[in-house]
């Protein structure tokens, strides 16, 4: 089953809420699916910054993350959009460290945070609004 997001305008940033349960064999396709639609709505509102709430359940393949990261311009991704990452669950919240460390790596602004009100704070910092 595809994954459920809720994606908001909100002040200046996206706040893309995602749900579900990620399963190997439809992983990848669900994250495309799902990043594309948060692309358009950050496109659509002129803004560079995006909060992203995770949900998610389930094991991520850690092949998935480097791909994403390594080539987000592959599904129209700019590596200067700034993203703030909050992992409500455990196994959200590990996928999400794999995605901050190796998009750091690669000099993109992303970060994770354990609650919502950090990560806007630090989204407001950050240009593109």
């Amino acid at each position: 089953m595809p994954y459920q997001s809720d994606i908001q305008v909100v002040d200046g940033y996206v706040r893309a809420e995602v749900t579900g349960a990620r399963i190997p064999a439809t992983a990848k396709s669900d994250h495309l699916d799902t990043f594309k639609k948060i692309r358009d709505v950050v496109r659509r509102a002129n803004t560079k910054r995006l909060l992203l709430v995770s949900k998610l359940t389930g094991p991520l393949a850690p092949m998935l993350v480097f791909d994403f990261t390594n080539d987000p311009e592959k599904i129209g991704w700019s590596r200067n959009q700034s993203v703030a990452l909050v992992g409500l669950s455990e196994s959200a919240r590990d996928a999400l460290e794999m995605i901050e460390l190796l998009a750091v790596n690669r000099d993109m602004p992303v970060k994770l945070f354990d609650d919502e009100n950090s990560a806007i704070a630090w989204l407001n910092q950050q240009p593109g609004g």
